[in-house]
């Protein structure tokens, strides 16, 4: 059986997913370290509200996992995938102007949802663009680029 380009895993728009997938959990990650030392210094909260700063994130990213299905059967899979990440990236930089802890716990929260709906959307949208007889395979990879 001779092999073409669509039969291998590693196809263009796959790279293109895994490198978007690293970038997306490395926004994300990067930002707790350096919150937890920001937010009690700028905007003058207790280290117990910055934890709940960080709770309400993963409330949030876990909340949407129900709606995600219906999400992707509604709208496009991609465009809920670009819409959540731009969301998620409109969040990120809202961090910079909020001043008050309610505004901070609203972004942690929106940026949250926003990441759970966007790995969850990739996941799907990596499965869609992959071989049906490479998916095993893809799956690991995808997951291992995070």
């Amino acid at each position: 059986m001779r092999k073409n380009s669509t039969n291998g895993l590693m196809t263009l728009n796959f790279w293109r997913m895994c490198i978007a997938n690293l970038l997306l959990f490395a926004s994300a990650y990067m930002l707790f370290p350096v919150l937890s030392f920001v937010m009690p210094e700028q905007v003058g909260i207790s280290l117990p509200q910055t934890g709940t700063i960080f709770l309400a994130f993963a409330a949030a990213m876990f909340a949407v996992g129900p709606f995600h299905a219906f999400l992707c059967d509604e709208y496009k899979r991609k465009n809920v995938l670009l819409y959540s990440t731009l969301i998620m990236l409109a969040a990120t930089a809202g961090y910079v102007f909020a001043d008050s802890y309610a505004k901070l716990l609203l972004l942690a929260s929106v940026q949250g949802a926003c990441f759970g709906l966007a790995t969850t959307a990739g996941i799907t949208v990596a499965i869609d663009i992959t071989a049906s007889t490479r998916r095993s395979a893809g799956n690991m990879v995808y997951a291992w680029s995070a």
